[in-house]
């Protein structure tokens, strides 16, 4: 059974972040440029270990800025308010050989036991079926339309996930 490792960025040693920051940057999942400022904002960094104890996926709930969040649900052209968003779950990557064994749920699953509950959102690429079935099968709510990324020299579209905190009444 992996066994996941919620940590805040000030806690990890400089050895789990050099192998936060090689999985993402390698997977393309972030511009390098910026990355280790909006690494130092995240709310926490997940670690993804398997039974031996190597290291197999990473996944983070980022505390994006207020511009993020509005440029992403314009670009989206969603109808929802950015502002009620305080968290983001992403850079959620498996090392290829570890692959289509379902390891990705136990990434987000950590990351909504870190927010509670709160409203949250993800971006996915549009053709990550995996990710996005993911997403969904954890409450994600496809919110506007597939949007061209904003990083230059990437051809591929993102979806936006939004997932609402519960209701502590009944309608």
């Amino acid at each position: 059974m992996p066994r996941t490792e919620a940590k805040q960025v000030p806690n990890c040693s400089p050895a789990e972040i050099a192998a936060f920051k090689e999985l993402v940057i390698e997977a393309d999942e972030v511009d390098p440029a910026g990355f280790d400022r909006r690494l130092a904002r995240a709310e926490r960094l997940i670690f993804l270990y398997s039974d031996d104890d190597d290291l197999v996926g990473v996944g983070a709930v980022k505390r994006p800025n207020e511009g993020h969040k509005r440029q992403v649900f314009h670009d989206a052209n969603s109808p929802e308010d950015p502002s009620a968003y305080a968290f983001e779950i992403g850079w959620i990557v498996v090392k290829p050989a570890f692959r289509n064994q379902h390891l990705s749920r136990y990434l987000v699953e950590a990351a909504l036991s870190v927010v509670g509950e709160v409203n949250v959102f993800a971006t996915v690429r549009t053709n990550n079926e995996p990710m996005r079935r993911t997403n969904e099968g954890f409450g994600f709510q496809p919110s506007g339309n597939s949007f061209r990324t904003t990083r230059q020299d990437r051809d591929y579209n993102l979806s936006l996930f939004t997932k609402r905190k519960r209701s502590s009444y009944a309608k």
